[in-house]
């Protein structure tokens, strides 16, 4: 099953086949064809879409993922912060261990947080930069049938 970029390059692939109308920029193409791949593109769209909106979902869950791991390293080194607390003697000592553990721990979350939330951006990007190339395609497609519909038909 052709994707919506292949089913693009095949009516680019099409138009650039088509033949030329003398002293314009125009070309002819086999109409039956174009609108099969337009029809096709449109059908395809939809699965592109949900596949992207998988994508989404799937960075979206690596963020909650980061952020439930971030929360548990904290809770994990409080827990060890009132383990060290408890003996008289190394209070000193347990605190300023707690406190560089919660310290790394802090940075630790935040940095996973960041790079969660920097390839969920990337991936959205990327996203929205493949769906923008197909959108000008599209409307390149649309404006090239539009302008063959807009010919006399004995220029046809």
């Amino acid at each position: 099953m052709d994707s919506v970029f292949e089913l693009l390059d095949r009516l680019e692939a099409l138009i650039a086949r088509g033949s030329s109308v003398p002293w314009t920029d125009k070309r002819i193409v086999d109409e039956r064809e174009a609108l099969s791949l337009v029809q096709m593109m449109r059908a395809r769209l939809p699965a592109e879409l949900a596949e992207a909106h998988r994508i989404r979902q799937a960075a979206e869950e690596l963020l909650q993922r980061a952020q439930e791991h971030a929360r548990l390293v904290v809770t994990q080194a409080q827990e060890q912060l009132s383990q060290l607390v408890d003996e008289h003697e190394v209070v000193r000592h347990a605190q300023t261990r707690a406190e560089e553990i919660l310290a790394r721990a802090h940075q630790e979350a935040e940095e996973t947080r960041r790079g969660a939330e920097e390839y969920a951006r990337q991936v959205l990007d990327d996203l929205e930069q493949g769906v923008l190339r197909v959108l000008m395609s599209i409307r390149k497609g649309k404006e090239i049938l539009e302008a063959r519909g807009s010919e006399p038909l004995d220029r046809r």
